[in-house]
C-alpha cells in the first residue's frame, strides 16, 4: 500500500544488546576482619570474558599507608589469576571463581545486558566500587595534578625505551630544551630529532581538563620552534614537521564510564582543532608502543 503511515515512522536502529554474567571480586584489607574492598569485577559473555579492575587503586594509601602496595599486588595476582581461569573454563567458570590469595571473596553473580561485553563491566563496577564513582567526580586536587606530571613523564619514559631499543642513536633526541630568544623562557621538547619534533600528552578522565590545557601549552611550544625553525633557528632543518602525540584511553576502555569517554573524544577533537590552527599535527593513539612505532617510522622517511 504507498505511503502506507507505518512505514514513514523514524523508528531508530535497535542497538546491539550483549547479555553476559558477572561477579564483583572483593579483597580483605585485615584478613579475617570481615571488611571487604571491591577490586574488579569478572564478566563472561557467552564466547568471551573480561577481567577488569577497579582504577586508581594506589588511592588507598591515603587510608592504609604502605599496606596499599600489598593490597594492590594481592588484588593483580587474583585477578591475573581469575582471567587465567576464565580462558581455561569459559563462561561456566563464573559459578566456581577460585584464585591462590587469601583474603579474596566474590559477590553474588548477576546478570547484565549492555552494548557490549565492556559496557557491562562498566555498569558492573559502577554497581560494585565506590572509588569507580569517585573517580568520576574527581575534582583536580594538586594532588591529582601531580599524579598526572608523573604519569606523563613515565609515559615519555616508556616512549623513550621502545625507540632508543631500536635506534639507539635518538637517545639525545628526548628531553631537548631550547630558546627562541635569548629573552624567551626555555622550553621542554619531548622529541626532536632529524625530521619531526614532537611533544608527548596523556588524555585519562579525572584530571582531563588540566591534561588538556597542558597539552595546550605543549603545542604552543611546538608552534614556537616551528617558528624559530622557518627562520633559520636550526640549520639543515628547514623541512622538519612537528607533532603533539597524544596517548588516550581506548574508546572502549570498560573501567571508565559512557559519560567519561566521551568527555576524552571531546578534548581530542579540541586538540585536534587547536592544532590545525597553527599548522601542526595532533595524532591520538592508544599505546606508548604505537607512538614509539609512529616516531620511529617518521624518523626514517
Amino acid at each position: 500500500m504507498p505511503n502506507d503511515p507505518i512505514e514513514q515512522i523514524g523508528f531508530p536502529e535497535r542497538r546491539s544488546n550483549r547479555r553476559a554474567l558477572w561477579s564483583p571480586v572483593y579483597i580483605e584489607p585485615v584478613v579475617g576482619s570481615g571488611e571487604r574492598l571491591c577490586v574488579g569485577v569478572v564478566v563472561a559473555g557467552e564466547t568471551e570474558h573480561l577481567v577488569v579492575p577497579v582504577p586508581a587503586l594506589e588511592r588507598l594509601s591515603c587510608l592504609y599507608g604502605d599496606a596499599a602496595t600489598s593490597l594492590s599486588h594481592g588484588a593483580a595476582l587474583a585477578l591475573h589469576a581469575l582471567g587465567s581461569q576464565m580462558a581455561r573454563e569459559g563462561e561456566k567458570a563464573i559459578n566456581a571463581l577460585r584464585v591462590p590469595v587469601d583474603g579474596i571473596f566474590f559477590g553474588p553473580v548477576r546478570r547484565g545486558a549492555g552494548e557490549s561485553l565492556a559496557d557491562v563491566a562498566r555498569t558492573a563496577l559502577l554497581q560494585s566500587a565506590s572509588l569507580v564513582e569517585k573517580a568520576i567526580e574527581e575534582e583536580e586536587t594538586p594532588e591529582v595534578v601531580e599524579r598526572t606530571t608523573l604519569s606523563t613523564r613515565r609515559l615519555e619514559q616508556l616512549v623513550q625505551d621502545v625507540v632508543v631499543n631500536a635506534r639507539p642513536d635518538l637517545a639525545s633526541a628526548f628531553r631537548k630544551t631550547f630558546q627562541v630568544t635569548p629573552e624567551a623562557r626555555p622550553m621542554r621538547l619531548g622529541f626532536v630529532g632529524q625530521k619531526l619534533a614532537a611533544n608527548f600528552s596523556l588524555l585519562i578522565p579525572g584530571p582531563l581538563s588540566t591534561l588538556v590545557n597542558n597539552a595546550k601549552a605543549k603545542l604552543w611550544d611546538l608552534e614556537q620552534l616551528r617558528t624559530g625553525t622557518n627562520t633559520g633557528m636550526f640549520a639543515g632543518n628547514s623541512h622538519m614537521t612537528f607533532e603533539l602525540l597524544v596517548h588516550r584511553v581506548e574508546q572502549d576502555a570498560p573501567q571508565y564510564s559512557s559519560q567519561q569517554l566521551k568527555a576524552v573524544d571531546a578534548a581530542v577533537l579540541e586538540l585536534e582543532t587547536e592544532a590545525d590552527k597553527v599548522d601542526i599535527r595532533c595524532r591520538a593513539m592508544f599505546s606508548p608502543r604505537q607512538i614509539a612505532e609512529s616516531l620511529l617510522l617518521r624518523e626514517a622517511a
